[in-house]
């Protein structure tokens, strides 16, 4: 990776730990191990890890307890889309959930993601605070993306390309759709392993012509992206509430199709169109239907814009945090 190891944007200190292997995605960092361990409680206020999923959390949990420094966790949803739900559940009944227990507080997106915890045996309080993005960093005014070609319908999937995130369930609808629309354009934003066996499918199916692996992009010229293309799609099976991807889309007023998540749709409600998920015949269906009608798309995004503003904006998202970590802090007699 080419970040530092120590810089300090925006008056913060982050500390890089290089990963020595990557199970599953879950980073195992020695010197993340040793930082934490050598940290001295008298000079820590708080932790705040974010998701239980990850080894970094559990040692985080680890030291909260030795420490008796305040733990906060952000559930960032219970299940992760890399690792055997199997094997996921088992670990959620132990050491997932007793990270989850450690903490003081546990901040979720929605009030159905704190009924999934009690569900699965999570005793901490809870605290919803919805997540936030900047909306003025995505907006519907401004450049759009060279990598995109304006004279074709053109459906974004912002996503990692892993088994949860179903990346090939947005490919077959295109491949669908191909027959009524031989110019749509799918484009995948995002990389991971399923990559090889994907371009093994486009290649198989003679689709190179209407999809592009744009790989990792990034991040400050995801906007323009989202502003070239006519909508989004996110096909994963597990999200919690209020995926980052779906706000940035709205925030640019562009509508969404999404897997019918409970936990999302009871948030998002009038912005997008969902489907059951792993119907890709279903996607494709909710794709034409916004690709067909400008008017729909125009009113669903515009919608999309305002609900971010007015709920879903960073500056509110940060103040809730804040307040919550001050009053944990000032109990805690730190």
């Amino acid at each position: 990776d080419d970040l530092p190891a120590i810089e300090e944007p925006h008056g913060y200190t982050v500390i890089r730990f290089p990963a020595l292997f990557s199970p599953v995605g879950n980073d195992v960092s020695p010197g993340m191990a040793r930082y934490l361990w050598h940290l001295d409680g008298d000079d820590v206020d708080l932790i705040h890890a974010h998701s239980h999923l990850y080894l970094t959390s559990n040692m985080a949990a680890v030291k909260s307890r030795l420490s008796g420094v305040p733990l906060v966790v952000t559930n960032h949803g219970l299940f992760s889309q890399s690792a055997s739900r199997k094997a996921q559940e088992i670990y959620l009944k132990t050491l997932g959930g007793w990270t989850f227990n450690r903490a003081e507080r546990v901040f979720c997106y929605t009030d159905n993601e704190v009924a999934r915890l009690r569900d699965h045996g999570i005793r901490s309080e809870a605290t919803v605070v919805s997540n936030g993005i900047d909306a003025t960093q995505f907006t519907p005014d401004g450049e759009k993306s060279s990598l995109i070609d304006p004279e074709k319908p053109a459906v974004l999937c912002v996503s990692r390309l892993v088994d949860g995130k179903r990346p090939k369930d947005a490919i077959v609808a295109i491949e669908r759709l191909k027959e009524d629309w031989p110019d749509v354009q799918l484009y995948l934003c995002g990389d991971g392993y399923l990559r090889e066996e994907l371009e093994r499918y486009l290649a198989e199916q003679d689709l190179q012509e209407n999809v592009t692996l744009l790989g990792n992009v990034p991040y400050d010229e995801i906007p323009a992206i989202y502003r070239a293309c006519d909508l989004l799609v996110l096909p994963s099976e597990e999200e919690a509430g209020s995926p980052r991807v779906v706000l940035e889309a709205m925030a640019t007023e562009k509508p969404y199709v999404m897997a019918n998540l409970q936990q999302t749709v009871d948030v998002l409600n009038q912005t997008g169109l969902t489907y059951p998920v792993g119907d890709s015949e279903k996607l494709a269906e909710a794709i034409e239907t916004l690709l067909s009608d400008d008017d729909l798309a125009t009113e669903i995004g515009a919608n999309g814009r305002t609900l971010v503003k007015e709920e879903f904006n960073w500056t509110k998202t940060v103040r809730e945090t804040t307040e919550v970590m001050e009053e944990i802090v000032e109990n805690s007699g730190r």
